[in-house]
């Protein structure tokens, strides 16, 4: 239906840029017309919130596969394929760290996949601790880049391409609204202050999403205590250096470390 109607249902920005495809909305509205029409009028509950997940869980989890391609992809069925990922699975946590994988740890990965998102797709999701412990290698930046490849079917690398062009734009509706007084000129400066358009857009704290952190300080393992369980950004520096680290924190764990030059 959205490709026979795509002027109907993909979404598309001002510039005229897809950003979604409309699966996600349309879904959601069949899914209230069907809740309408099955109504009744003693509210009996329907077969669908029979199932015993609570409500906020159900909208976390359709929100969640918004946008992926490969979210619960088949697992083998046959006891050969289901060895024969078990032992990959086993080779992979013997796996280092590597700035590029090699074929044979791609190819290891891409065996695995139906079992990683099996295990990430859980209705209580494991912990940081958790995978660490069983797919370590989805936690370093490779692993953590491949795998969001894998599932949204897109480049990564073209995340930051999107938010520079999108910058200026995003910067001068910040002038517009007085978030900001100032355009900063360097690269990663007009990125962080993208970020403090966005959040004051949103009226949410920036400090919720990102901190900069001295030189050689751990503060990075008190905060998060401000921050729940939600993913943030610790800029680790001065502003004044030539260079700074980027970490991303989440459960009070450091997963990536980028030095920007």
């Amino acid at each position: 239906m959205c490709k026979k109607f795509p002027g109907t249902f993909e979404d598309r920005d001002d510039d005229g840029v897809l950003i979604g495809e409309g699966y996600h909305g349309v879904f959601f509205k069949l899914q209230d017309r069907i809740k309408y029409l099955n109504r009744t009028s003693n509210k009996r509950i329907g077969d669908f919130d029979k199932i015993d997940i609570p409500l906020c869980k159900k909208k976390q989890m359709l929100s969640s596969k918004a946008g992926c391609s490969f979210w619960d992809p088949p697992v083998p069925s046959n006891d050969s394929d289901l060895n024969s990922l078990e032992t990959a699975q086993q080779l992979l946590q013997t796996k280092t760290c590597e700035v590029e994988f090699s074929a044979d740890t791609l190819k290891l990965l891409d065996l695995t996949y139906s079992a990683q998102r099996r295990y990430l797709n859980q209705e209580d999701p494991p912990s940081i601790v958790n995978i660490m412990k069983h797919w370590p290698i989805l936690l370093c930046q490779s692993g953590i880049y491949w795998h969001f490849n894998k599932l949204m079917d897109k480049d990564i690398n073209e995340l930051s391409k999107a938010m520079f062009k999108k910058a200026e734009n995003i910067i001068q509706l910040g002038v517009e609204k007085k978030y900001i007084t100032e355009i900063p000129e360097a690269e990663d400066a007009k990125l962080i202050c993208v970020l403090q358009v966005i959040s004051k857009f949103f009226t949410e704290s920036l400090n919720l999403l990102y901190a900069q952190i001295p030189e050689n300080d751990d503060t990075y393992r008190i905060l998060p205590k401000n921050h729940n369980s939600a993913p943030w950004i610790a800029a680790v520096g001065s502003e004044t250096q030539s260079n700074m680290k980027y970490h991303v924190i989440v459960e009070n764990q450091k997963l990536i470390m980028e030095q920007i030059h």
